[in-house]
């Protein structure tokens, strides 16, 4: 659809610019061009270094991501250039870091919004978001 047009060409924007700022965008070209391909499940992250309840969320993130392998994940850092545009695009920096949104072939469904969220809440808002 439409809507989701600008938020496609920014994550393949933000992939063009993960060639120069390793670390920050973790996906390759082909994920990111499947991001809106309904047999993948994408999860992004969009975060600043500079926010607490993003570090105190980080060992979360990291947890899930070892638990849930089939998931596709990426981590945006909104102290880059394109990160911003993309926190912008995303409505993620209107709602509050860390964000975590949910990408499943429909418009993105957001899981977390500026709250360092329990391991718990977490895998229920996903397995929800995924259910729905």
């Amino acid at each position: 659809g439409m809507a989701r047009g600008p938020l496609a060409a920014a994550l393949l924007l933000l992939l063009a610019a993960s060639a120069t700022a390793a670390g920050d965008v973790l996906a390759t070209p082909e994920q990111v061009t499947a991001l809106h391909a309904s047999e993948l499940v994408w999860l992004v992250e969009t975060y600043s270094p500079m926010c607490g309840s993003c570090s105190k969320f980080a060992p979360v993130w990291k947890k899930f991501t070892e638990q849930y392998p089939s998931f596709q994940y990426m981590q945006v850092n909104i102290d880059t250039k394109i990160g911003m545009e993309f926190a912008q695009k995303s409505g993620a920096l209107e709602e509050g870091l860390p964000h975590v949104q949910m990408y499943a072939g429909g418009p993105p469904v957001t899981l977390v919004r500026a709250d360092a969220v329990p391991l718990k809440r977490l895998q229920r808002a996903a397995k929800d978001a995924v259910r729905g």
